[in-house]
């Protein structure tokens, strides 16, 4: 009996701090803030979809950029970079709109502190688009200022 009993231990420990880490991770409300540039920024005239998106750190493997940009969906994800911690929303282009580049302005220090596998993990996001501060790069591309006001793993 005392033996059974200590062989649950662990797995019972595994349970309890694999159920805490989950509960952590799932925080979802992000503080609101401006971008930086300008207090008076108008909402973008484009949507910008919430919904489900990758999550990857620096990069996109190639393997894994060939089955995003395979997929007959829009393709949505989010790249951190954690030299600077900017981050950028990108959606790709379908045949009835450009493509979007999101400055994230409010990536929450919650989500900096998640372990992304280098294969990218999936996150449900949610905010508000606002035209760009200093639209710049590629001309078949929108810039847009985006406000986090949710981001959660799924």
């Amino acid at each position: 009996m005392k033996s059974e009993i200590l062989k649950l231990c662990p797995v019972v420990l595994l349970f309890l701090f694999l159920g805490a880490s989950c509960q952590n991770r799932e925080i979802g409300e992000v503080p609101y803030a401006l971008c930086p540039c300008n207090e008076e920024q108008e909402l973008a005239n484009l949507e910008v979809p919430d919904g489900e998106a990758y999550l990857f750190n620096d990069s996109i493997p190639e393997q894994v950029w060939f089955q995003i940009s395979k997929s007959n969906k829009m393709a949505k994800w989010i790249i951190l970079d954690s030299k600077t911690n900017l981050a950028v929303l990108y959606i790709s282009k379908t045949e009835t709109s450009l493509r979007k580049v999101c400055k994230i302005c409010n990536y929450p220090d919650f989500a900096k502190e998640w372990v992304i596998p280098q294969n990218g993990c999936m996150v449900y996001y949610k905010g508000i688009g606002y035209d760009a501060c200093t639209p710049a790069g590629l001309a078949d591309a929108v810039y847009i200022d985006y406000v986090l006001t949710n981001l959660r793993l799924k």
